[in-house]
This record gives structure tokens, C-alpha cells and sequence, in this order.
């Protein structure tokens, strides 16, 4: 099943993102629709764009309208009358328990400040997967916790070759979280 043809034909205009995302804007009117795999989610700021933006999908394909977003990609949405608050609490949890580090001490900074990182730091060479993996979930976590941003991807600068130091770096910036 392939939404593409539909997007077209309403006169989206394609957006490189993370997800196949497409907005349409018509008369200062903006549909903005994401599809990830068979998950498709929408919003806009016209009811009456919105509502019929649905109508057709419904009569095109099989689906069922779930009513608001409450999870999506792992991320837990709350919707308010005056705001969204978006959270992945559980996904943290998980990572916790997932690296070995659940009930660990907690630190108040991801890094130890002045702290430097090199390539070569004499220390020996870590198993690069798992250095990677938890990387790469410490950089699925910064869609909701941006203030991981600097550290996760200090991090990833090392993952060809990480040493003890950064694997303890990557472990407390997982302490942290």
C-alpha cells in the first residue's frame, strides 16, 4: 500500500525527513501528513481540511481512525487543550535496563566537564557493537531530550574505534538520562 499517488494527486509537496512526511498548504491552510510503514498520523490547523483529508483516506483504504496520537515510534504524546507534551520514559527505562545500568548512581551532567575526548587516549579498545548500540539509542532518545544532543554526538565521533573511556562516557551519559 503506497499513499504517494493520493499525496500527489491533493498537490503535496514532498519533505525530506525522518519519516515520509508531506505537507500541503492551501490558501494559509496547512495538512501535514507522516507515514511510517502502515502508521499514517496527521495534523494541521483546518478541521475542515483535516476532516476531509480523512474522509478520503477512509474511503480509499481499509483503516481505522484510532482518534488522538497517544504513541508513536515509541514516543508518548500528551495532548492538552493548551499544549503537547511529548516523552520516552519507557524507551529510557529500557535503555537502562537493556546496558546493565538499571539502579545505578545517577549524575547531574551527561559530561564530566573539561573532560577531553581523543581518537587515541591510551586506554584499550572496546567491542565497538555494543558501543554503537548504545549510540544509537542515546541518539533515538534526543528526539525528546535535546539537551543529549552535544554529548551523543560527541559520542558517535568515536564509535569506529571506542576505547574504556569512551564506553564509561557513554555509560554515564546513559547514567544520566
Amino acid at each position: 500500500m503506497t499513499l504517494i499517488p493520493i499525496s500527489l494527486r491533493k498537490d503535496f509537496r514532498k519533505v525530506l525527513v525522518k519519516l515520509h512526511s508531506t505537507p500541503k498548504t492551501e490558501s494559509n491552510k496547512t495538512l501535514i501528513v507522516s507515514i511510517y510503514v502502515d502508521d499514517v498520523v496527521y495534523t494541521g490547523d483546518d478541521d475542515a481540511m483535516i476532516a476531509e483529508f480523512k474522509e478520503e483516506m477512509m474511503e480509499r483504504y481499509e483503516m481505522t481512525d484510532l482518534g488522538l496520537l497517544h504513541h508513536f515510534l515509541g514516543i508518548v504524546v500528551i495532548q492538552e487543550a493548551s499544549s503537547i507534551f511529548i516523552h520516552q520514559k519507557k524507551y529510557a527505562e529500557t535503555l537502562l535496563e537493556k546496558f546493565g545500568l538499571k539502579g545505578s548512581k545517577l549524575v547531574f551532567t551527561p559530561l564530566i566537564a573539561n573532560e577531553k575526548l581523543k581518537n587515541d587516549d591510551g586506554s584499550e579498545y572496546m567491542d565497538a557493537i555494543l558501543y554503537k548500540s548504545i549510540v544509537g539509542c542515546l541518539l533515538y532518545l534526543t528526539a525528546t531530550r535535546t539537551n543529549l544532543m552535544f554529548s551523543v554526538s560527541l559520542l558517535s565521533r568515536f564509535m569506529q574505534n571506542p576505547s574504556k573511556i569512551h564506553m564509561g562516557t557513554a555509560k554515564r551519559v546513559l547514567r544520566y538520562v
